[in-house]
């Protein structure tokens, strides 16, 4: 039969277990799995970054795509002429210092006197075969419009600028125009969407924007009765306001002069200091000893008959210097005794 202290050890034995091997596994476990969490993360961020590196110059490719093919595509319906057409034309006339607006420009011109579209290449190297310069560019201006001296400079090497742009495959086909006329509505009509979004979204808050605003506008009416009442009160602010910026430079000025000052101060704490020595030595009972002695005996040659005799030596006595001292000796006897 188990004892009491057959019990209490089993029970050590099951904490001391649970203590030492199921829970340092479970920190273990724990530590190991927030290790392989931060390890994936890393992983994560990786890949996104990957991501946004390719996808973004992507976007930006099919942006330019839709906003090029549309502009294109829409030209095409207004001119009668092919995308792949005005794209040659288009490049030319870039490639001579005109625009593809101008193109635009030159085939309504030619089409409002009659003209068809096919005949653009034919009449330009009409134009450009004319010797006189002036004649040639009047024609241009007559064929082609206000945009004719414009397009000059291409007129002449019309064929070979449309093979270039062909050889270098900057031409796109009919169906990528399209294509491109399509993307562009598709971003369009998302465009609309989240305009549409934000107006509902605005619909939906407006009447507790109203509420706001309207108090908004109460409070500004009362403050502005309240200025209108108080002007006074604001002037003083105001002279408050300027008196304080006035002091703030009055007062970092003071405190460059008390920088400079300080260092004044740091050379006269010097002297100071040396004066105070000499007056500690002064005030020492020796100083003063000496200084009452010195202080006695010119008050005894001063004020008094004997001193004043042996400070009044005659001519023929004035060999002996030792006569001041051996008639004051006693007073300093005194001195020091006392």
């Amino acid at each position: 039969m188990a004892t009491k202290q057959d019990i209490k050890a089993g029970k050590a034995f099951v904490e001391l277990f649970l203590k030492n091997s199921i829970a340092k596994g479970l920190q273990e476990a724990q530590k190991q799995i927030t290790g392989f969490g931060k390890s994936v993360m890393s992983i994560g961020a990786t890949f996104t970054k990957a991501g946004g590196a390719i996808t973004a110059p992507l976007v930006g490719a099919a942006t330019h795509f839709a906003m090029a093919g549309d502009a294109l595509d829409k030209m095409a319906k207004r001119t009668g002429a092919t995308a792949t057409n005005l794209a040659e034309l288009g490049y030319a006339a870039e490639q001579s210092g005109a625009s593809l607006g101008d193109i635009e420009s030159a085939l309504s011109a030619m089409t409002s006197k009659g003209r068809s579209i096919g005949q653009f290449d034919a009449l330009a190297e009409s134009i450009a075969a004319i010797e006189n310069p002036l004649v040639r560019a009047q024609r241009a201006t007559a064929v082609f419009g206000s945009a004719g001296a414009k397009l000059l400079p291409m007129l002449g090497s019309l064929k070979e600028l449309r093979k270039d742009a062909q050889n270098k495959g900057l031409i796109p086909s009919e169906q990528a125009v399209q294509q491109a006329a399509e993307l562009s509505s598709a971003f369009k009509d998302v465009k609309q969407s989240l305009m549409a979004i934000a107006f509902e979204a605005g619909a939906a808050v407006a009447p507790l924007a109203k509420d706001l605003l309207k108090s908004v506008v109460t409070v500004t009416t009362a403050t502005i009765k309240w200025i209108k009442e108080n002007q006074g009160v604001i002037r003083t602010v105001a002279m408050i306001g300027a008196g304080l910026l006035a002091a703030g430079g009055v007062i970092t000025a003071v405190g460059a002069g008390l920088v400079g000052l300080g260092t004044v101060l740091g050379g006269i704490a010097t002297v100071i200091t040396g004066i105070g020595t000499a007056v500690g030595l002064l005030l020492s009972p020796i100083g003063l000893l000496t200084a009452g002695l010195v202080g006695g005996i010119y008050a005894w040659t001063k004020w008094t008959s004997s001193g004043q005799d042996s400070v009044n030596v005659p001519n023929n006595s004035r060999k002996k210097p030792v006569t001041l001292f051996t008639a004051s000796w006693p007073l300093l006897v005194h001195f020091v005794q006392a």
